[in-house]
């Protein structure tokens, strides 16, 4: 760093955690709105996650609760995923397949 300049890698890690916090704070907006269905939550979370991610223009993204599964838009599955359970209460409502990747599901798992 020169002169109080953040360096391109920092400057990239710092725009992927804005990302995901803006991700955070929608969750907590959406979550906080009187009168929206469970389905209704869950469809508004799904949109807000794509944005979070590195490629958002390459993104999208499935929620499965109960069985019922809730995406964004031109929702298409692939071989690349990443996955975090949803557990509610000592209830797991989805479990997954895959792998974690470590780094981002440390991230998914507190949404």
């Amino acid at each position: 760093m020169v002169d109080g300049q953040l360096s391109d890698s920092t400057r990239a890690a710092l725009t992927e955690r804005v990302k995901e916090l803006t991700c955070l704070y929608g969750i907590a907006q959406i979550a906080g709105q009187p009168g929206l269905s469970l389905e209704q939550i869950i469809q508004r979370i799904v949109e807000l996650l794509p944005p979070a991610w590195q490629y958002p223009e390459a993104a999208s993204a499935r929620i499965i609760l109960d069985g019922i599964a809730y995406t964004t838009q031109g929702f298409r599955g692939c071989r690349q995923k990443q996955m975090a359970e949803i557990i509610v209460g000592a209830v797991h409502k989805s479990t997954p397949k895959w792998p974690h990747f470590c780094e981002f599901m440390c991230r998914v798992d507190v949404i």
